[in-house]
């Protein structure tokens, strides 16, 4: 998906631009839907553009579709999203390979994650969540680019936590941490809670080392060291469970939707069955906690 957004950005880039471009724009291809030798009359290529941008932008709203139905489905069953955002090439995909043992694609060039991938992780206390490697920012991205990942970003705007990852043996570290918040304020995603996480401790020199940041919303690491994961995954636990309380709810048999939704909910610990309904006792997210108040028994 994210391929089609920066080609669909390319695209109407280019198109009141064509005027002039000639035979460059043939040599180009697939990437923007034009072959062939020689040199495009502007009329043909404007149409072929106009083409591919409303192909494109078909197959990128069926696309946003189907992820909006994912994402829904995953609110829907309470799960907790957790996004890595981040400057390029920080190391956000090698992050998530380590943590979930996925098998994201990495490389050291910009935007070599172009699609947002998402995984389940199980925190030390048992609690499952979702975690979300997004498309690394840059300064002063482009409108268009900010609008042709509109979808991707989507995902980091909906989290439950933010883990913005900063690569520690950078030089420039004030300027990117600057793009990034930029950019979040810009989605609409920078009042969600964020654990900063300066990543790449192992480039550093031991003198470099001294003093580096550790508590309760930052912490540092190495994504190859075994130990830093542990420690990163106990710190996202620490979080995770903050968004979450534990409740006992008396639940009216006659209200079984209710009853069922609580299961998807939430982490069942116990249930028992009385004569006038079923007491359950979970933890379910903060945010939630309005909708069962009238069921709800407080302890004793």
């Amino acid at each position: 998906m994210g391929k089609k957004q920066v080609e669909l950005a390319q695209l109407n880039y280019n198109l009141p631009r064509l005027k002039g471009l000639g035979i460059q724009l043939s040599r180009l291809g697939g990437g923007i839907g034009t072959r062939g030798p020689g040199e495009t009359k502007l009329e043909t290529d404007r149409r072929r553009l106009r083409r591919r941008i409303q192909k494109v932008t078909k197959e990128l709203a069926s696309l946003a579709k189907t992820r909006k139905t994912q994402g829904s489905r995953r609110e829907k069953d309470g799960v907790f999203s957790i996004a890595l955002v981040g400057y390029t090439n920080v190391g956000k995909s090698t992050l998530l390979n380590k943590l979930t043992e996925a098998d994201v694609y990495v490389a050291d060039k910009l935007f070599a994650t172009l699609d947002s991938t998402t995984r389940k992780l199980v925190l030390p206390s048992n609690i499952a969540v979702v975690i979300t490697d997004t498309v690394g920012f840059i300064n002063r991205l482009p409108h268009e680019l900010v609008a042709a990942f509109k979808s991707t970003l989507e995902e980091v705007a909906s989290a439950d936590l933010l883990l913005h990852v900063i690569d520690v043996s950078d030089g420039d570290t004030p300027t990117r941490l600057n793009a990034v918040n930029t950019i979040l304020k810009e989605i609409g995603a920078s009042d969600i809670e964020r654990l900063h996480v300066y990543n790449k401790a192992d480039l550093l020199e031991e003198d470099q080392k001294v003093g580096l940041k550790s508590s309760q919303d930052e912490i540092t690491i190495s994504s190859f060291k075994r130990e830093d994961l542990e420690d990163l995954a106990r710190a996202i636990d620490e979080r995770v469970k903050k968004g979450f309380i534990q409740v006992r709810v008396k639940i009216p048999y006659d209200q079984g939707a209710l009853r069922q939704w609580l299961y998807s909910q939430g982490a069942l610990i116990s249930e028992e069955h009385m004569d006038d309904g079923s007491m359950i006792e979970l933890r379910l997210k903060r945010k939630e906690i309005s909708r069962i108040e009238e069921y709800r028994v407080q302890n004793s």
